[in-house]
């Protein structure tokens, strides 16, 4: 051993299905992941008040991101 730190630089979580549900950096926020019964990323938000929904076609392609300070381009 060469008695270097044992930090990590991140640390994350997934739910029963293997979806990504927490991401917690040392350096950034905290975020934390919702998914819709299809399985696709249905918001994502910090513990700073910042956010993100997406909302989906029934074909399962992205048509609106809306975040904390409104309607997101792309």
């Amino acid at each position: 051993m060469d008695g270097g730190l044992q930090d990590s630089l991140a640390r994350y979580q997934q739910n029963e299905e293997g979806f990504l549900t927490e991401a917690d950096s040392q350096q950034f926020y905290h975020l934390y992941y919702s998914y819709n019964s299809q399985g696709l990323m249905s918001r994502w938000h910090d513990n700073d008040q910042t956010w993100v929904d997406y909302q989906y076609d029934e074909k399962g392609r992205c048509i609106t991101s809306i975040g904390a300070g409104g309607i997101l381009p792309g």
